[in-house]
């Protein structure tokens, strides 16, 4: 299950049954070592000062 671990507890917000966690983490360090940016990041996901 990707590193998870059962608690016995419920999150307020959960996953379908048929949902798959995902494995690969969407965000990644930011070239240069500043900061981080999505692995498949696209310009429209910063705006005008280059936040995430």
């Amino acid at each position: 299950m990707c590193g998870t671990r059962a608690t016995g507890l419920v999150p307020y917000i959960t996953a379908w049954s048929a949902e798959r966690p995902l494995c690969v983490p969407p965000v990644t360090g930011r070239s240069g070592g500043r900061g981080i940016a999505y692995v498949d990041e696209h310009s429209i996901d910063r705006d005008e000062e280059g936040v995430l």
